[in-house]
């Protein structure tokens, strides 16, 4: 505001007293606001506010603020704002920052019986599953290979993701057992002799 400032000479033997005034004015000090924000957060499927906001000046300044935010719910690149409207001694001010929300993670896990046995068919015996860091969770497909001959076979799955959440994929595997067999032979009770080898048998 207004200032004054005042001096008087009270006079002496040769000099008669004076006075004199003038005004002059106090400028508001500047203000600095300043939002903080981390780089990155993890989509959650609610608004994120993970900002904060204070104001500093002369004089002891130094007080926080609201944050405003906008596009903080879906993944991608969130924005934060504060601003101090000033008051008698300070001018106003405001800031701006810029974070991103990250897609959520996932899982996938697949579920195998440890073996199975070779039936001359492709074997499925396997579930797959995903589950995201926002507890989103489903089925899905399960793709093979190697799974008809007994050996080591391979389950596939994957998560495709969308734009809020980051696909993934996983492994399984299990062992086709070999099947079992039955010999059989078969013969008549008797045979009646000829004097040479005898083969009345069959498997």
């Amino acid at each position: 505001g207004t200032a004054s400032a005042d001096a008087s000479f009270g006079g002496s033997a040769n000099y008669q007293p004076s006075s004199d005034s003038k005004n002059f004015t106090i400028d508001k000090a500047g203000s600095v606001t300043t939002v903080t924000c981390p780089a990155s957060v993890t989509y959650t499927g609610s608004a994120l506010t993970p900002c904060t906001a204070n104001v500093t000046g002369a004089g002891g300044l130094n007080q926080s603020l609201t944050v405003s935010y906008a596009n903080n719910v879906n993944a991608g690149t969130a924005n934060a704002s504060a601003s101090y409207a000033g008051d008698g001694n300070h001018a106003a001010s405001s800031d701006a920052k810029t974070f991103t929300i990250d897609k959520a993670t996932s899982t996938v896990t697949l579920t195998c019986p440890a073996s199975v046995i070779y039936n001359g068919s492709a074997q499925t015996p396997c579930t797959a599953s995903y589950s995201t860091s926002d507890a989103l969770t489903g089925s899905l497909t399960v793709s093979y290979t190697n799974n008809t001959d007994a050996g080591t076979a391979t389950a596939n799955a994957t998560y495709a993701g969308d734009a809020n959440h980051a696909g993934n994929s996983g492994s399984a595997n299990f062992t086709i057992d070999k099947a079992g067999s039955t010999t059989v032979v078969t013969c008549p009770a008797n045979v009646t002799y000829t004097g040479a080898a005898l083969t009345p048998c069959t498997v």
